[in-house]
Parts: structure tokens; C-alpha cells; sequence
């Protein structure tokens, strides 16, 4: 394997290589991988090597980097053997900062321990405790050195910082080739249980994966956004070039806008990913008010690009927000994201309460640009257009013309006709 091409240097070593034994730095470059060690301390027994056991007291490092890069070579076959020639035991291990780059991805684990015991039989890795900014998880973890290679284990994650009162525990069961995870856990008030099948050495890493989650309030996420009671299920299997499934929500508490409640009641879709695209397909939401949405998204992760459409059927206004009419829209309304900006348009209408809307606008180099926009309501119209800056004084300019439009038929306004023309700035 090309991984053989390894090569390894030192610099900096001092001590005994019969107890304790300091090195300033520890170099290991492979094929694809780099480890490079600092300020490494090994502490070890070596009258234990009589007794075919590698005995280390105590193994730390105030730093290390490991970095992984792509690899056209790639290998989907289970070793023969995890068995070790000698009985190894570290009795304690810490790294006071891990910098790891897999690939594209990057991170840092702010405080690393364990403690290992192997030997030709199996494997146990205990007293796991790992740190980064935003948690830690302890855990401890045991493989069968022998074919079909047994694992076991159990893991807890606590959340800190922006993940305070996030927390879950999960239990590790079945083989190497296919690994079983089962995770509970809750943030703040939501409770959520997940299952797992990892297949570490086929195509598709992920075989399974079963998400349930129930009471999930945003507001107590964040105390701007509404109140919900959001009920998720997810599941997701393997497919051509990634994994598709099925998203369904349900929200046993919806109410209208002012009231500080979501009017969502229900939301189903299905998914497809590939490569970096994702796409949701038949998505059904079903608002207050007999209201239904009906649509497509297409999300390309690597260009953060969202283009989607909804069909919209039956949206009654005052179902969303008290103060206004009673209505029964339908129509269209798309989105579009990309790199440079948002973009929003639509045309929904009412004909039995002779309502119209047309509109459209784009939010881009901090500001919103409201192209058009024309409402009709009976005999009278009001046709608009503006910008809004969305950073420093927020300046605006809006201009807007009145012809024969009577508020109330919009809701809860004062009832008149209006003949006006309007500029706005400020």
C-alpha cells in the first residue's frame, strides 16, 4: 500500500528511554496523512516488555496536528485480524489541543483523554473524554480483535455555550462492517430519539438513519421567534450517489402571527441528495385556515443556491394574522438564493373577494429592492415600488399610487377611498 511510503523524525529529545522520555516535536507523514506532535511526554515500564506487555504510565502532547487529504486509493475490505503481538496498556492519555483537517473540513478538540487497554482478543478504549468549544462527550468503546469483529460501546454529549441544555446519550452495538448507534437526547423542552446503521467499509457509509423528534418550541431557542410545538420525523437510506428519504412535520399548537404562534399545522416532503444538491420534492404544507402550499426546492450546498417554487391554495389572511380580511388566495410564489442576493416574486388572488397581489423583490449588497408590487381590491388598486437599506440608517425610499383603494377590504382599517400619490424617503 502506498501508505508504507511512511517516514517519521524527531527533534528535541531528551530523557531516559528506560522511564521518561520528552521529545519537542514528533513527525509522521504517510501517503495521505500528517501527524505532527508537540511537546510529547511518554512515561512507560519497560521491565514489562519480559512479560510480553507494553506498559505506558502515562502518554500526552500539548499539541497535535492531524491532516488527512483525499485519496484516489480506496479500500472497502475488512483487515483479517486486529490482533495485536503484545499486550498494550496506556494507562493515561491527554492532548491538551487537537487541530484536525480531514479533506475540506476542518476542527479543533480543546482537551483529549483516554485510557487503552489491547491485545491479540480485543480492544477497549475507556475513560473517553473529549472537549471542544461548543461541548464534550465521554464514552468508552470495545472491538473483538477477530472476525466479525464485535464493537460495543456507549457515549454522552453535553452541550455548552450556544448548544447550553443541548444533551444526548447513545449506545454503540454489532459489527465493524455495520455498526449500530441508538441515540436519546433533548434540547431545552424537545426530546428526540435517533437510529443509525453506519457501514464504514461499503459505498454508502450511512445505511440507515430514523430521526424523531417531539416538542420542539423555537421560542425557547430564541426568545424573537414564535412559539411551536413541532413534532419530526425524518428517514434516510441510500441512493444513487447519496441518500433520499422522507421529511414529515406536525405542530400541535399553531395560532396566527400576532399571537406569536407559527400557522403551520402539518408539512411532509420527500428528499434526494447527491453530491452537494439536495432537492425536496412533493412538499405539502398545510396552513391554519384550510390553507394548503404545494411545491419543490432545489438546494446546491457547495454554491448556497436555493431555487424553489409553491402553489398556494385557500390562504385565508385572518387565520394568519388577526387583523386582517378573511380571504381565500391562490397562486404562485417562487424564491431564488444565490451568492449575490434573494430574490422573491408571486401573484396570488382572491376572486370572490376580488383581491389581487403581484409583487417582486430582491434583497442583494445590503439592500431590498422592491421592483413591483400591485394590489387590487375591487375597483381599486395600489401600485408600489421602493428600497429599503438593510444596514447603517437603514434609508428608504418608497413611491406608491392610490386609485379608488378602500383599506378595510383588507381587514381591520379604516373604511374610505383613497385617490393619492406618495414619496416616501427617509
Amino acid at each position: 500500500r502506498a501508505e508504507r511510503r511512511a517516514a517519521s523524525s524527531t527533534r528535541g529529545a531528551r530523557g531516559s528511554l528506560l522511564s521518561k522520555l520528552s521529545v519537542a516535536q514528533l513527525r509522521w507523514r504517510g501517503a495521505t496523512t500528517t501527524i505532527v506532535a508537540s511537546d510529547v511526554v511518554v512515561e512507560w515500564e519497560p521491565s514489562a516488555l519480559a512479560r510480553r506487555q507494553l506498559r505506558i504510565h502515562a502518554l500526552g502532547a500539548r499539541a497535535i496536528d492531524l491532516s488527512v487529504a483525499p485519496s484516489a486509493q480506496s479500500s472497502s475490505d475488512l483487515p483479517r485480524t486486529l490482533g495485536l503481538p503484545l499486550t498494550v496498556v496506556i494507562e493515561h492519555a491527554s492532548v491538551t489541543t487537537l487541530d484536525w483537517k480531514l479533506g475540506e473540513r476542518a476542527g479543533r478538540v480543546t482537551g483529549l483523554a483516554f485510557a487503552y487497554r489491547g491485545d491479540a482478543r480485543e480492544h477497549h478504549l475507556d475513560e473517553l473524554a473529549l472537549a471542544f468549544d461548543r461541548g464534550r462527550i465521554n464514552g468508552a468503546l470495545a472491538l473483538a480483535a477477530a472476525t466479525p469483529f464485535a464493537i460495543t460501546g456507549r457515549a454522552a454529549f453535553a452541550g455548552s455555550d450556544d448548544l447550553d441544555g443541548v444533551g444526548a446519550d447513545a449506545t454503540i452495538a454489532g459489527t465493524l462492517a455495520r455498526i449500530g448507534v441508538r441515540a436519546q437526547g433533548q434540547a431545552s423542552d424537545a426530546r428526540f430519539d435517533a437510529q443509525a446503521q453506519l457501514t464504514p467499509f461499503a459505498d454508502a457509509p450511512l445505511d440507515t438513519l430514523d430521526i424523531d423528534a417531539t416538542d420542539v418550541d423555537l421560542a425557547r431557542f430564541d426568545p424573537h421567534w414564535p412559539h411551536s410545538a413541532f413534532s419530526l420525523t425524518a428517514h434516510a437510506r441510500p441512493a444513487a450517489g447519496g441518500f433520499a428519504g422522507t421529511l414529515s412535520l406536525a405542530n400541535s399548537a399553531p395560532g396566527r402571527i400576532d399571537a406569536g404562534r407559527i400557522p403551520l399545522l402539518s408539512m411532509s416532503a420527500a428528499y434526494a441528495q447527491a453530491g452537494d444538491k439536495v432537492t425536496l420534492t412533493g412538499i405539502d404544507a398545510k396552513l391554519a385556515g384550510d390553507a394548503r402550499a404545494q411545491g419543490n426546492v432545489t438546494i446546491a450546498l457547495g454554491a448556497r443556491d436555493v431555487a424553489g417554487m409553491l402553489s398556494l391554495e385557500r390562504v385565508d389572511l385572518n387565520a394568519l394574522h388577526g387583523s386582517l380580511a378573511p380571504t381565500r388566495l391562490g397562486g404562485t410564489v417562487r424564491v431564488a438564493i444565490d451568492a449575490s442576493g434573494q430574490s422573491f416574486d408571486g401573484d396570488i388572488a382572491d376572486r370572490g373577494r376580488a383581491l389581487a397581489l403581484s409583487f417582486a423583490a430582491r434583497a442583494a449588497n445590503g439592500r431590498l429592492v422592491l421592483s413591483r408590487a400591485r394590489l387590487v381590491a375591487a375597483a381599486g388598486t395600489l401600485d408600489g415600488r421602493g428600497e429599503l437599506a438593510l444596514t447603517g440608517n437603514q434609508a428608504f425610499a418608497f413611491d406608491a399610487r392610490a386609485t379608488h383603494f378602500d383599506p378595510s377590504r383588507l381587514g381591520a382599517f379604516p373604511q374610505g377611498t383613497l385617490e393619492a400619490t406618495l414619496k416616501l424617503t427617509g
